[in-house]
């Protein structure tokens, strides 16, 4: 019997599909998402931190279950988060894109309060650090440098 092959877009969706529900730690503050969202964005500004974010009020052309936010920290790190109320749930397709970022090495973080924000925001400035650290000393590691 010839088995068929999948390409590797069609394995990571395969076994996103069929991946464990990811951990939902934080139970939240209750508040509304929308205003997790702009404490969210003033913390990443008051940090010098670029955080790309969707309207909420309206539908975009994002992909269907991107995280909310896409941060890029000093030091060459990027934080996905994904923002929820108390009592909500990760949709189908959110648990798909995390599971499919999870297998590439990406961590998706769902934030249900600013205090587990705050929390996640301090373990990415710690391994933002560490990660500098670590190419600050690796060898050759700057494609755009020039030749001496």
């Amino acid at each position: 019997m010839i088995m068929p092959r999948m390409t590797p877009i069609e394995l990571a969706a395969y076994q996103a599909r069929r991946a464990p529900a990811l951990p939902e730690p934080d139970r939240g503050t209750g508040e509304r998402e929308s205003k997790l969202h702009e404490a969210i964005r003033l913390e990443c500004s008051r940090r010098g931190w670029l955080a790309f974010c969707g309207a909420m009020h309206r539908r975009s052309w994002r992909t269907r279950g991107e995280p909310d936010f896409a941060i890029a920290v000093p030091g060459g790190l990027t934080l996905w988060v994904e923002c929820k109320t108390r009592d909500g749930r990760l949709s189908d397709d959110q648990i798909d894109v995390a599971t499919q970022m999870r297998a590439i090495g990406h961590n998706v973080h769902v934030v249900r309060s600013m205090a587990r924000f705050v929390e996640v925001a301090r373990m990415a400035e710690r391994d933002a650090m560490l990660l500098s650290e670590a190419r600050r000393f690796a060898v050759g590691n700057d494609p755009y440098r020039e030749a001496r």
